[in-house]
């Protein structure tokens, strides 16, 4: 058994092999003597040691030499029971990381961004500080949707008895409550009145969404 550093890493093939694996660069006692190493991470692992990382490394037969664990130099921070797995930029600084803690709570620390390719299901309490982007339907909509389709009250297009500004009544709509005998009119002063002489505002809340018959911007009761 003996010990080198890293100075450089390929893919390649080692030997006969007709599989590609990481094949490292070692500097050992001598700075003359670097000789091609096959790293072993182990399995379920793919990771190539940056360049400085010093492994350990055995001869398995004349010549033949391979890698099976090392220190990156990363500063070591994890206390007793923490299992943390994480990446390095090139001056040996942590990067990504995933902490198990011993209490059971996992910390994923990703500076440049996470992202999750998978069907998820989040069982809990979710607690999120900053901006949510949702690209897509979010599923619970459709319950949004058939409510207001069982009122025959259309998102895009509706009234509010009432007047902007102050509390207003139900959405009402044709088959749906007491409908404006006319659309709503503003005058000079731009109160907005209607043929009961109520105050009311006509509008909509347009919105995308998607169902088997295709997409676009409509009410679901329209």
């Amino acid at each position: 058994m003996m010990s080198g550093n890293v100075v450089g890493a390929e893919i390649g093939k080692k030997g006969d092999s007709t599989t590609d694996t990481v094949i490292l660069d070692v500097m050992f006692t001598d700075r003359d003597d670097v000789r091609p190493v096959e790293w072993l991470p182990g399995p379920g692992e793919d990771s190539t040691p940056v360049d400085g990382s010093r492994v350990v490394v055995y001869e398995l037969s004349s010549g033949y030499l391979v890698a099976i664990g090392g220190n990156d130099g990363a500063v070591p921070v994890s206390t007793a029971g923490t299992k943390e797995i994480y990446s390095t930029d090139s001056d040996h600084g942590k990067k990504a990381r995933i902490v198990c803690n011993p209490d059971g709570s996992i910390d994923i620390i990703a500076p440049a961004g996470l992202n999750i390719t998978a069907d998820t299901t989040v069982a809990g309490d979710t607690e999120m500080t900053g901006t949510l982007t949702v690209t897509g339907v979010i599923k619970s909509l459709v319950d949004i949707i058939a409510d207001y389709a069982a009122t025959a009250i259309s998102l895009l297009t509706h009234f509010h008895q009432g007047n902007l500004g102050f509390p207003t009544g139900a959405p009402i709509q044709s088959g749906g409550g007491t409908t404006p005998s006319s659309l709503p009119s503003a005058d000079s002063t731009g109160e907005i009145t209607d043929g009961l002489g109520t105050k009311s505002t006509n509008h909509g809340h347009p919105y995308t969404w998607t169902d088997p018959g295709g997409s676009g911007t409509t009410g679901p009761a329209s």
